[in-house]
């Protein structure tokens, strides 16, 4: 996997991206369910791998930077929400020079070429009281979404490499991380299992 190889999945399936979702709402419902539960309004927010912005906006910030590696969406993103004085987006670390009050990683880590090396970057926009939240599936959920992704009933993963949690987890000490909670976020109430964990982080 290169990262100029992830760069031209998401450039490429950037205007057919808010579809995907669409398509596949209860996913990604659930999950801006939980990050609001973990996550109150009017704080200062830096989502990495914002995509078209979505997340970012449905959480309400004080202050919100989103940031991805694909200009496409990054474009989408300043059009969707360019009446949004509370956000801006950027395809550029350099642009950014704040510390926040949470960073978001939602699906980013399998498509992280060197995810040990990115965390410790995202490192100099914290400070002592940050919590960085990484949500993905786990490995073990592998075989069923490239189901899915064959029948065409989930968004094309492009180049990854699925993780488990105690890889993540593992990845994130490395890099100066301290786990501070685990939980999954829920796709349907009434089932006892779920493919997406949230974990939370501060810098040691």
């Amino acid at each position: 996997m290169k990262q100029e190889e992830v760069t031209g999945h998401f450039d490429k399936i950037a205007p057919q991206y808010d579809d995907y979702k669409r398509k596949n709402a209860f996913y990604y419902s659930s999950i801006k369910r939980a990050l609001k539960k973990i996550i109150p309004e009017g704080k200062r927010i830096l989502d990495f791998g914002c995509g078209t912005g979505e997340i970012l906006a449905s959480l309400k910030p004080s202050m919100g930077v989103g940031y991805d590696i694909s200009s496409k969406m990054i474009e989408l993103a300043r059009k969707k929400h360019a009446k949004n004085r509370f956000s801006r987006f950027t395809t550029s670390f350099n642009q950014i020079s704040e510390n926040f009050d949470y960073i978001l990683m939602v699906d980013v880590i399998e498509h992280l070429v060197n995810p040990q090396n990115k965390l410790k970057e995202v490192l100099k926009f914290m400070d002592k009281n940050t919590k960085l939240i990484i949500c993905f599936v786990d490995s073990k959920w592998e075989p069923s979404l490239l189901l899915l992704e064959s029948l065409k009933l989930k968004m094309p993963e492009g180049p990854h490499n699925r993780l488990s949690s105690k890889v993540v987890i593992e990845i994130a000490s490395r890099a100066g991380l301290t786990l501070k909670n685990s939980q999954k976020a829920k796709i349907f109430q009434l089932l006892p299992i779920s493919p997406i964990t949230i974990l939370s982080f501060k810098r040691r």
